[in-house]
Formats: structure tokens, C-alpha cells, sequence
């Protein structure tokens, strides 16, 4: 890591955090582009929280389940 460990540690005890990913073409994304689904279509039910355990932690993260009421949008043609 690029902190002292007693550091990370400090700045994990009892703090929350998120992690964003980016999505960054390497090539032409003709095949598959970056398509985003439009938050008024989704709903609460869509998405579920899955807990993460681990030995030393427990963590959470969210999974959408598809939905034929979603509206998608997509972004062709990005470089």
C-alpha cells in the first residue's frame, strides 16, 4: 500500500466509504458500449444488497436484477 498500514487502519475503523468505478475505452467500443440504465425505470425491488463476509470485516454491495420495465440509453461511438 502507499500508507503506513496504522494509518489505513485508523481511516477504516468505523468510517464508511464507497468505491466508484470509472469506465474508460481502451479501443473503439462499437461492440459494446457503455449503456446506463435510466434511474426513473428502476425500481426499489430491482436491487439487492448482497453481505460480504470476511474474517476480518463484513462489507456490502448492490446487485440490479433485470427488470423489462427498465429504459436503457447507450453512448455509440466512443473512442
Amino acid at each position: 500500500p502507499y500508507e503506513p498500514e496504522d494509518r489505513i487502519q485508523t481511516l477504516l475503523d468505523g468510517a464508511r466509504y464507497g468505491i466508484l468505478n470509472v469506465w474508460w475505452p481502451l479501443a473503439n467500443a462499437d461492440a459494446c458500449p457503455l449503456a446506463l440504465c435510466r434511474w426513473r425505470s428502476a425500481m426499489p425491488g430491482d436491487v439487492r444488497t448482497v453481505r460480504l463476509v470476511y474474517q476480518h470485516r463484513v462489507g456490502e454491495i448492490y446487485r440490479v436484477h433485470h427488470s423489462s420495465q427498465h429504459e436503457w440509453v447507450y453512448y455509440p461511438g466512443m473512442t
